[in-house]
């Protein structure tokens, strides 16, 4: 005795057919029958069950069965992880010390008795907890990035380990750097080790391949993601349904960010509604909103986990249900809160451009030279004076972390020039430290100490790096420890309690009584110990993992010594990596701005990535050429390579086997300047050139005479300089012979350009630029505001769009502009902003 299910109220009749409708593809009013809940649905209870099926007691019978029948259990009470099987089980422990005492003689080749006492303690914990062969696993992984060159970071709370650092799983010092091994690992709690380990986004599914192939592919799977509905997705769906145009949903959602609030749908003082109310206040228009508000946070479609890897000892299916992604790879149809209550251990393979640029330039470097740059060990980086100096002046553009205009803001105001202070200032500047007014203190106290006032001394004496603010979680469980006298895996559990990540509110309010009592035991009065723990609660929610900054800081140093030492090669890789945080415009203009010379794509010199041929030129190759067919682009460079360099515009189109549309293309960027004619020229010959050649495949029995235009073609002009600018943008998104302000400088002439701002402190202004960056942020009342920065030829400015100007305003703010922007110029800390109050698109005169 069965029926189908459809929801559990009358009311969700409406909500069903909807969105069977987004699931189809259909309109509301095509939805076909089969695809709704019959109108007699309705909600039953037990007993009018059994009276619909009251003429088969032997099927109700049947369905109790069945339901009896169905217990699933999850074992939680113990970690399911896959096997190290290169060695048998009994030796496992023995490699697991054996490998750490060999990493323990080269990381520390003086000795080190702290380091030996560290390394006994976490191996037996290790061991305790059954996690050796998650250790010999990571390890394996590295080891086999390590044999094919691949560079990799080691990051999260892995890097607290001493093991996981002599292993060189990760690269930090915990001992150096005071970090605990019960923020990774705590015999006090059952939550498991996880190890995130990023590799170059071009090696990462090779190594995700390795463990597949080594671990079994049966035996593993990428965690799953739920994609839910957000306002934009919401809008756009039902609005199809509804049977709205294109256009209309177009003119509603290009209103909304990707991460927009229920607030924008429902309140009518939200900026959308002021910019599109028209539509929604209609009838059609309110029926749109409620349809959208309905579906919000409900379940679109799974995605995959950016890193995620479960390795089990057993098949998947014995764990949970599995599916192949479209990628091809399985994943797990729970996402990673269940696999972690179910004990299903994973290891986080992640991928990241920046050490493509590491490894690139480092390889380029060495090509170069015959040797590596000093830079494996970061120390170096770290201690040398023009790297020190690009960090201190915010001169971070391409370098891994520290190259957004909101950090390099940061760096010049901490005058970051060590490894300390950019470890706390890549934690700082993270989004819920910087709202919690985090970030504010520790600069406010940095530039005058006397701001330091801990409501006891031991607290000075702890927080003497980070002046008093508790930026990391390692100092929620320094001071839980060492003012409160909590074990440090105590210490660790408060932490967790206060971030939220543990439920049990007794076990919250447990730890606080121990505290409180730690603190009472060494004299402290009741009042300091109150005002320590509303700062630890405070601070906890919103502070960060030290050994996850730390391990980023190692890359930011060694790109940065890149750029320092190397910067034209460095710009280079950072291009052919397909940039970081900007477009490539922002780091074409930033090697031109270090003096380097950028050179049009050339048919025959180019190939499909970019290359440097000396020190301080980089020669761009076919990579961001929109529109040139993969196959012509083949057939050119295979052409040269086989036969030689093209010897003019005939030879290159008679040889080359490209299409007519390619060709044009290639001729109007510039690749074929290196023929020595005039694009215009050339563009007529490759017209002729596929006339006359269409012309013989259509009549090859004919002998057809061309007539020759050479002496009429010799008088074609030449393209403007604001043609060649347009044609540039038109073909790379980016201008390469000139910036693209260039040929604004009219409309220009009466604005403030960047140098000069510094003597504009305090006024009111106009600003000019290219919008190369914009980041949306919240008040702490919960409104809108913005950042953007912009490129006005002459160098960088920072303009602030608080709540008010932001409403306003925000929706011009589209595309690139160019803008201008009328506002005060203020100075905080020797970095200058605009802050907004009027903007306004700038347009040709």
């Amino acid at each position: 005795a069965t029926n189908d299910v459809y929801f559990g109220q009358p009311a969700g009749l409406r909500l069903h057919s909807m969105l069977r409708a987004i699931s189809t593809n259909t309109t509301l009013g095509t939805l076909p029958p089969g695809e709704r809940a019959p109108d007699s649905c309705w909600f039953i209870g037990e007993e009018e069950f059994a009276h619909w099926f009251r003429e088969h007691p032997e099927a109700l019978r049947m369905r109790q069965r069945i339901i009896d029948e169905c217990v699933v259990e999850f074992d939680t009470s113990s970690s399911k992880f896959t096997q190290y099987t290169d060695i048998p089980e009994e030796g496992k422990l023995r490699r697991l010390q054996a490998l750490t005492e060999e990493g323990c003689r080269i990381r520390y080749p003086a000795g080190s008795a702290r380091a030996r006492e560290r390394i006994e303690k976490e191996l037996a914990i290790i061991r305790d907890l059954g996690f050796v062969d998650y250790f010999l696993v990571a390890w394996d992984i590295v080891r086999y990035a390590r044999h094919r060159n691949y560079p990799y970071v080691g990051r999260g709370s892995g890097a607290n380990s001493i093991v996981a650092y002599c292993m060189q799983i990760t690269n930090v010092d915990p001992i150096e750097l005071d970090l605990f091994f019960e923020r990774f690992l705590n015999p006090e709690r059952k939550s498991p080790p996880d190890f995130d380990i990023d590799f170059s986004w071009r090696n990462r599914d090779e190594v995700i391949d390795y463990i597949l192939a080594k671990y079994g592919s049966d035996r593993t799977a990428m965690i799953c993601t739920i994609s839910t509905f957000n306002p934009r997705g919401a809008l756009r769906e039902t609005g199809k349904v509804l049977g709205f145009s294109a256009a209309e949903i177009k003119q509603i959602t290009s209103m909304l960010p990707a991460f927009g609030s229920d607030r924008d749908l429902r309140d009518p003082d939200s900026p959308l509604h002021r910019q599109v109310g028209a539509i929604l206040s209609s009838p059609y228009g309110r029926e749109w909103s409620r349809a959208a508000r309905a579906i919000l946070d409900f379940p679109n479609h799974y995605g995959i986990h950016a890193g995620g890897v479960i390795l089990a000892p057993q098949p998947m299916h014995h764990y949970c249900a599995t599916q192949i992604a479209p990628k091809g790879v399985r994943i797990t149809q729970q996402d990673m809160y269940s696999m972690e209550e179910w004990r299903l251990e994973k290891l986080d393979i992640l991928s990241t451009r920046g050490l493509g640029v590491f490894e690139d330039t480092m390889q380029e470097v060495r090509r170069r030279t015959g040797v590596l740059p000093p830079v494996t060990d970061y120390k170096i980086a770290c201690r040398d004076p023009r790297t020190r100096e690009i960090m201190r002046k915010g001169q971070t553009v391409g370098c891994f972390y520290v190259e957004s205009p909101a950090m390099i803001q940061l760096l010049k105001k901490l005058r970051t020039d060590t490894f300390e202070m950019l470890t706390a200032a890549s934690s700082i500047i993270r989004p819920g430290v910087a709202q919690s007014g985090m970030m504010q203190a520790f600069i406010e106290r940095f530039h005058d100490p006397s701001k330091i006032n801990p409501p006891h001394p031991k607290m000075a004496e702890l927080l003497e790096r980070t002046y008093g603010v508790m930026v990391y979680q390692e100092d929620v469980i320094k001071v839980a420890h060492f003012i409160g006298k909590l074990s440090l895996g105590e210490a660790d559990l408060l932490r967790r309690a206060m971030s939220g990540k543990l439920r049990s509110r007794e076990a919250m309010q447990a730890l606080k009584r121990t505290f409180y009592l730690g603190c009472m035991r060494e004299g402290i009065n009741e009042d300091v110990i109150a005002e320590i723990w509303r700062q630890m609660e405070s601070f906890a929610g919103y502070s960060f993992c030290k050994a996850h900054s730390a391990s980023y800081a190692v890359l930011s140093f060694q790109e940065a010594y890149l750029k320092a030492h190397h910067p034209a090669l460095f710009l280079c890789s950072v291009l052919n990596n397909q940039g970081g945080y900007y477009r490539p415009e922002v780091y074409i203009q930033e090697a031109r701005h270090l003096g380097i010379q950028i050179h049009l794509p050339n048919v025959n010199v180019s190939g499909e990535l970019h290359f440097c041929p000396d020190d301080r030129s980089i020669q761009l190759g076919f990579l961001h050429v929109k529109g040139l067919s993969d196959r012509s682009r083949a057939a050119l460079l295979r052409e040269r390579r086989e036969a030689g360099k093209y010897t003019g515009i005939a030879d290159f189109l008679h040889r080359s086997g490209i299409t007519q549309e390619d060709a044009e293309i290639l001729i109007r960027c510039g690749a074929c300047d290196c023929f020595g004619e005039q694009r215009p020229t050339m563009i007529v010959k490759a017209r002729l050139h596929f006339n006359r050649r269409q012309r013989k495949e259509n009549a090859p029995m004919l002998q057809l005479e061309f007539p020759s235009f050479d002496e009429e073609l010799e008088h074609l002009e030449s393209y403007s300089p604001a043609r060649v600018a347009q044609i540039e943008l038109e073909t790379f998104s980016y201008t390469v012979s000139t910036h693209v302000l260039s040929h604004y400088e009219q409309e220009l002439r009466a604005t403030v350009k960047a140098p000069d701002l510094e003597r504009a402190v305090g006024r009111r202004v106009h600003v000019g630029g290219w919008m190369i960056a914009a980041k949306l942020a919240r008040t702490r009342k919960g409104e809108r505001m913005m950042f953007i920065n912009l490129d006005d030829a002459h160098g960088r400015i920072d303009v602030v769009l608080f709540p008010h100007c932001y409403d306003a305003h925000a929706h011009l703010l589209r595309t690139a502009g160019p803008y201008i922007v009328y506002g005060k110029v203020v100075r905080e800390h020797a970095v200058i902003n605009i802050v907004a109050e009027r903007i306004t698109v700038l347009t040709k005169e």
